[in-house]
């Protein structure tokens, strides 16, 4: 490219008014040149170009699909095509003691280690006793000192990412605000500790009256909160669409819950029974530069018969579809 310009002799011009003019349009001709090259250089790549799913999405689901977290089953879940996991805490152990929960992080985690699965994210137990949008200045500080027991359980397991539910529900228009309020007053105290440990906190949208059922709530949520990022649920949305969602929060997801619904409430079926238009969802996840695992948080229910089995199948089904 020195090469060309250097003997095109750009500027050996006399300095006159008809040289300047006629500089000017050599300039601009150099440019046009230039402009030529480089398209010229990128067109083949663009011709050769191909949609590809990102390396970085490696399957996942969470936990609720595990018959129980044996040694044995975590290696039928890695032979069934799964790389990653994320835990929900059963309700035993939320009911046990602090030491229960403690010895089971570390057997789980040099479990799955041993079985070449990535405890990618861990997802705080939540109700009532663990609600974050508490107002009553008395009993937060309870609530938050029993989470922060679980973002240090994670760092036990060395998770990449922690997922938290900004509210119970029902919430009545009358006190939204005022929840909204304490959510953040609570973020910002848990931001601060994840981040004298080094942890990614992450706030899932839900659905009903719950907070953070829409884009333009959870951001508002998360106003000036910058450690914390976002837990897209695909089947949270009643208000949007979940490509709507993905595109108006962009970067700040970090991880996400893939499941299916019918846009009346929460289902959590397996991509491709309900109304989710999932080539949309994966551009926009796309778009947007998600790098992070594709997490399943599908629920087996009375009316199926869910498998972490059956997940790998429909991962390539729905990748399948994209690319074509």
């Amino acid at each position: 490219m020195c090469s060309v310009t250097e003997t095109l002799n750009w500027n050996k011009m006399p300095d006159t008014s008809i040289g300047r003019v006629t500089r000017l349009g050599r300039l601009a001709l150099k440019c046009l040149v230039l402009i030529t090259v480089f398209a010229a250089a990128f067109q083949p790549c663009l011709a050769q170009g191909k949609k590809r799913i990102p390396e970085s999405w490696k399957l996942g689901t969470a936990s609720g699909l595990f018959p129980d977290f044996t040694p044995g089953t975590l290696r039928e879940v890695k032979k069934s095509g799964i790389e990653h996991m994320e835990l929900n805490w059963k309700a035993e152990l939320v009911n046990g003691t602090p030491a229960d929960r403690l010895t089971f992080a570390k057997n789980l985690y040099r479990d799955a280690t041993k079985a070449g699965i990535l405890i990618w994210s861990t997802h705080i137990p939540y109700g009532k006793k663990l609600d974050i949008s508490e107002t009553d200045p008395e009993k937060r500080p309870a609530i938050l000192r029993d989470v922060k027991e679980y973002i240090d359980l994670a760092m036990e397991m060395k998770v990449r990412q922690i997922v938290i539910h900004p509210s119970t529900e029902p919430i009545a228009d009358s006190v939204r605000a005022s929840r909204i309020q304490a959510c953040r007053e609570s973020l910002k105290e848990l931001a601060a500790y994840c981040r004298s440990k080094g942890a990614s906190l992450n706030l899932e949208c839900l659905p009903r009256t719950c907070l953070a059922n829409t884009s333009k709530e959870i951001l508002q949520i998360l106003d000036g909160i910058d450690e914390v990022g976002i837990c897209f649920d695909s089947n949270h949305l009643l208000k949007e669409t979940p490509e709507d969602f993905v595109k108006a929060v962009n970067k700040r997801i970090r991880t996400v819950h893939i499941s299916d619904y019918d846009n009346v409430n929460e289902r959590h079926w397996l991509p491709g029974k309900g109304i989710i238009d999932w080539n949309k969802v994966i551009s926009a996840l796309v778009e947007v530069g998600y790098k992070g695992s594709f997490m399943y948080e599908a629920v087996k229910k009375a009316d199926n018969d869910y498998s972490f089995k059956d997940l790998k199948p429909n991962y390539e089904s729905l990748k399948k579809a994209w690319i074509n």
